[in-house]
């Protein structure tokens, strides 16, 4: 919202406004997906990621500020939610090939995926991100308008990390 956006980037709350107006000109499907998802809440009282996950929302009895709450917590989730889901998934792809190369699979941070793999590799790493992630995002989201896009870093830890090109 226009306060969340003031606050953030030190702008006036009419500048944030602004902005958002402008957004919203500019992609007419955003307020459309809004609505339409605001709708599915009141209608159902769940949500759903576009695979079906869903997550239910008890607002029959709620008040204003914890219906607009809940119907900001809708919209974030079929977004974010969806995302998780396609990192889920590449993450359960990638994970046996990574295990077959001789690395593992450590850890994941909202929508990364943390594996380490024998250094006389990382000069594939590019290629491995792009078959085993990015095209394999795109085989199990093919309706994304956008490729599901993955930084590449590489360090000798999680702390030291340097994007692909620096590193090499």
């Amino acid at each position: 919202g226009p306060g969340k956006i003031a606050e953030t980037i030190g702008i006036s709350l009419d500048q944030a406004k602004l902005i958002i107006a402008y957004l919203f000109k500019l992609f007419p499907s955003i307020p459309r997906y809004i609505e339409h998802t605001k709708w599915e809440l009141a209608t159902f009282g769940m949500v759903e990621t576009f695979f079906g996950r869903r997550r239910r929302f008890a607002i029959k009895n709620a008040t204003g500020y914890l219906r607009k709450r809940a119907e900001r917590q809708a919209v974030n989730f079929k977004i974010q939610s969806t995302s998780s889901d396609i990192v889920m998934q590449c993450l359960l792809h990638i994970a046996p090939i990574i295990k077959k190369l001789g690395g593992q699979v450590l850890l994941t941070v909202h929508d990364s995926i943390g594996f380490e793999i024998p250094r006389a590799l990382v000069t594939a790493l590019p290629q491995l991100v792009k078959t085993h992630l990015t095209d394999y995002a795109r085989k199990i989201a093919p309706w994304l308008p956008v490729d599901f896009s993955w930084d590449c870093e590489v360090g000798p830890n999680y702390g030291e990390l340097k994007d692909y090109k620096e590193y090499i």
